[in-house]
């Protein structure tokens, strides 16, 4: 008997040790089956995200292309408007011998008269001017550009009437009695081409003996001769004659780079012609 309830107590706890391991065995089952689902949901979730965040990137580089390829269009469309301004040219008189023609660099001589409308602006044929040519050098954008493209290729003795729009006069703001966005004409006869003056030449001027080199003595002589010349300086003057000294010594001081005593033609820092035209 007793081994009987012995037997059914161990059958007993054996059930209910099968089903206490059933139990967490789903259990356990359940958990993990629902850890899977939540990280499968972040996974997902974070994959959404990511696909969501790289549509906006690339959503991003188009409209900044866009925007790159709008201003690019922005751009030509406001080269493109832009007028293309032109003078017009009429021949007034053309001499049969036209052998020497406006340049760049050469000296125009003449004499214009300029209009706005019909009412007279300017004009180097005036009594109260007497008479005097307007002179510049060409190229070096001493006129409008209405003017220098006007006188292109212009004969000696030859005289034109030159209409020039206010993009290449005097624009918006115009100038004296030109008014803003004003057509001008001028009538211009060309008297003369010249050689622009030479480029002053302080070097050769200090260097007496031609050696190429300037001496303290040649580079003093010079500035007294200039300030007796320009100023009437007093050089026998104690304390003029000590600026003076000074003056020289700031000279050497400065462009004496070796420090040899003289100052050659590559030392120098002022005016000077290269060597190509010495």
């Amino acid at each position: 008997m007793a081994v009987k309830q012995y037997i059914l107590a161990f059958l007993v706890i054996s059930i209910l040790l099968h089903c206490c391991q059933a139990s967490l065995l789903q259990e356990t089952l359940a958990k993990a089956e629902q850890f899977k689902s939540e990280n499968d949901g972040e996974i997902k979730v974070e994959i959404v995200n990511n696909e969501k965040n790289n549509e906006g990137e690339v959503k991003s580089d188009e409209e900044t292309d866009n925007k790159e390829n709008k201003d690019k269009e922005s751009s030509k469309e406001e080269v493109s408007s832009e007028p293309k301004a032109s003078i017009h040219l009429k021949t007034i008189y053309k001499p049969i011998d036209c052998d020497i023609i406006t340049k760049s660099g050469k000296v125009a001589v003449l004499h214009y008269t300029g209009w706005v409308g019909d009412k007279k602006f300017d004009s180097t044929i005036d009594p109260l001017k007497r008479y005097v040519p307007f002179e510049f050098i060409i190229g070096t954008g001493a006129v409008i550009k209405g003017f220098e493209k006007g006188i292109k290729d212009m004969c000696k003795g030859e005289q034109r009437k030159i209409t020039i729009p206010p993009e290449l006069g005097y624009g918006e703001k115009g100038a004296g009695l030109i008014p803003g966005n004003a057509t001008i004409t001028y009538e211009v006869q060309l008297l003369d081409l010249r050689e622009p003056p030479p480029q002053a030449d302080v070097f050769g001027g200090m260097d007496q003996d031609g050696n190429k080199k300037l001496s303290r003595d040649e580079v003093a002589d010079y500035m007294k001769k200039q300030a007796q010349m320009h100023y009437g300086a007093p050089m026998d003057d104690y304390y003029w004659k000590q600026y003076h000294d000074q003056m020289v010594d700031n000279i050497f001081a400065q462009d004496d780079e070796d420090e040899d005593g003289h100052i050659s033609h590559n030392e120098f820092s002022g005016p000077k012609l290269h060597h190509e035209e010495l």
